[in-house]
């Protein structure tokens, strides 16, 4: 997530406002929960509390975020 918020506010990277268009959402987070269940890590974030601390540093660098399916 450092390295998230380095790039939007770091002084190098892209800077915004910029617009992320993210389709089909539920996919990656369906994928991401069940990767993480099977790997034993140290995260201190559960897997909804790392989706939601992204969208945080991403929307505080000038980034909209939206959400589509097909």
């Amino acid at each position: 997530m450092d390295s998230i918020s380095d790039c939007l506010c770091g002084g190098f990277g892209t800077v915004g406002p910029f617009t992320i268009h993210w389709k089909n959402v539920h996919y990656f987070l369906e994928r991401f929960e069940e990767e993480w269940d099977q790997e034993e890590r140290g995260y201190r974030f559960l897997p909804q509390q790392y989706f939601t601390e992204h969208l945080t540093i991403l929307v505080s660098g000038g980034v909209t975020v939206n959400f589509s399916s097909n």
